[in-house]
């Protein structure tokens, strides 16, 4: 059996209307932007050295494009903390090297690199927030997902700190 829905008050109705109306003329506000001049990407990083904080990793255990494990670890610019560096690593054998060095330059223990059953994800975990000074080269040219050419970040390690 259908309820019969209540009837409303017609002065009622017309005060919810006009509160209703009000309410959605408030919220309609506008903003126009220039979008013409603004890339789709941000401008890749010039070279130089640039202080970060580790802040994050992603283990994936076959990329897309080698089918080889690889490791991201993800570095928030300390001078510009909304924009995330990132540093891409090969977890092939030959490539072991580049990764052993850089994490022990950001703070994890010889010891630990050393070890042959050494925890990657566990390490890198335990050096969140630490800070390191990210080295960048020219940037690199490269396609974007489109098969447009564009500039990519050329990011070449992380710097020793007994260089300085």
């Amino acid at each position: 059996m259908a309820r019969a829905s209540p009837k409303k008050d017609r002065a009622y109705s017309a005060a919810e209307e006009a509160v209703n109306r009000e309410i959605k003329e408030k919220e309609s506000t506008s903003m126009k932007v220039d979008f013409s001049a603004v890339s789709l990407t941000p401008e890749p990083r010039k070279a130089g050295d640039y202080p970060g904080t580790l802040i994050g990793h992603l283990l994936n255990l076959a990329s897309a494009s080698s089918g080889q494990p690889t490791l991201r670890i993800d570095y928030s610019d300390d001078e510009n903390p909304s924009r995330i560096m990132y540093a891409n690593y090969s977890l092939q054998p030959q490539a072991l090297w580049k990764i052993k060095r850089d994490l022990i330059r950001v703070g994890a223990s010889v010891e630990e690199m050393n070890s042959p059953q050494a925890d990657i994800e566990a390490i890198v975990q335990g050096l969140y927030g630490y800070k390191a000074v990210l080295q960048y080269g020219d940037p690199r040219e490269g396609t974007d997902k489109e098969g447009n050419p564009r500039l990519y970040d050329n990011f070449l390690g992380v710097k020793d700190p007994k260089a300085e």
